[in-house]
């Protein structure tokens, strides 16, 4: 997971996830989204999310929740 402030002053969390059907998927949350992805998702969690997609094709998280196993 990597971390950004970007010119415009926004916090940017982007990381990528592996899917069920084992495609990879880059997600990306801004400014309270990216502290809580940081903060909350670790390594080999599984999740539930919220998004659209953007012009990049990347998921820009709306909601997630994550669940450790």
């Amino acid at each position: 997971m990597a971390f950004f402030v970007s010119k415009e002053k926004y916090s940017i969390a982007r990381t990528k996830l592996e899917l069920k059907n084992e495609s990879i998927i880059t997600t990306k949350g801004y400014d309270e989204m990216a502290d809580w992805m940081i903060q909350k998702i670790k390594k080999e969690d599984k999740v539930i999310m919220q998004g659209e997609l953007d012009t990049r094709m990347e998921v820009v998280v709306k909601w997630m929740k994550g669940f450790m196993y």
